[in-house]
């Protein structure tokens, strides 16, 4: 990110309610903090760069050539561990 012109060699001062008054030189911003002096408000100070490409025009294929979609199979249905359950013994004596 690049400072904006306009505000190179100035001193701002900002309020929170938290913090106080804080005063920023905006010849000491490090540009690498943008996100930092963004969530402050001090986003303002810096110019918006914006980056465009261009893709490559492919060339346009026939319709014939044009692949069906192919059958999607259904998963088999899962089945549950067989789970084994704990039996009384009809003679145990209760403490």
């Amino acid at each position: 990110m690049k400072i904006k012109e306009e505000y190179k060699g100035k001193t701002i001062i900002t309020y929170d309610s938290i913090l106080g008054q804080r005063k920023v030189e905006v010849d000491k911003i490090d540009p690498k903090r943008f996100s930092y002096y963004n969530t402050i408000g001090l986003g303002y100070l810096f110019e918006k760069s914006t980056i465009s490409y261009t893709g490559i025009d492919q060339e346009v294929q026939e319709a014939d050539a044009v692949e069906e979609p192919q059958a999607v199979e259904p998963k088999p249905a899962r089945k549950k561990p067989a789970t084994k359950t704990r039996k009384r013994k009809t003679n145990a004596s209760a403490n």
